[in-house]
């Protein structure tokens, strides 16, 4: 994926907000979606907000096994992830309940776990998918070994 100018304007503004998040090493923008490389993950992970016809998805995506396993690991034994993402949501000013998680493993054997941005919220959409990918983001960091210190650049 490489940085080119985007028309859309929620990609845009997501962006943007990612460029100020301090957990990513790089940012980079297509016409569909902002993908941002994780910075202290133990093996490469991405944080990604995708729009996919009319919706915005945001994700979090591994090649790797053993770091999808360690996230599994800490969904199962302490608080589902829906409520960790309302928790990183709330403390960044939205309110609301988000959809529930989907967590598959697609055609090229990627690792990804999925929610739906909501369209519908007090905040607008350009305002939610940014505050969207910078929460998941915060919410992955402190599962498995999303957070070793190691940089996957």
């Amino acid at each position: 994926m490489n940085s080119t100018p985007l028309t859309d304007p929620i990609l845009a503004a997501a962006r943007v907000a990612a460029l100020t998040h301090e957990g990513f090493s790089t940012v980079d923008a297509s016409a569909s979606a902002v993908r941002c490389t994780a910075k202290r993950s133990l093996a490469p992970a991405y944080f990604e907000l995708q729009l996919r016809g009319s919706e915005y998805w945001v994700r979090m995506l591994t090649a790797d096994r053993w770091l999808s396993e360690s996230v599994e690991g800490d969904v199962l034994e302490g608080d589902p992830i829906d409520e960790l993402l309302e928790e990183e949501l709330a403390e960044l000013g939205w309110r609301g309940k988000v959809g529930e998680l989907k967590h598959f493993r697609d055609e090229q054997k990627v690792y990804v776990y999925e929610h739906k941005v909501p369209a519908v919220s007090a905040k607008p959409l350009v305002e939610t998918a940014a505050l969207f990918l910078v929460a998941y983001a915060r919410t992955f960091e402190q599962l498995g070994d999303m957070q070793s210190g190691a940089s996957a650049d």
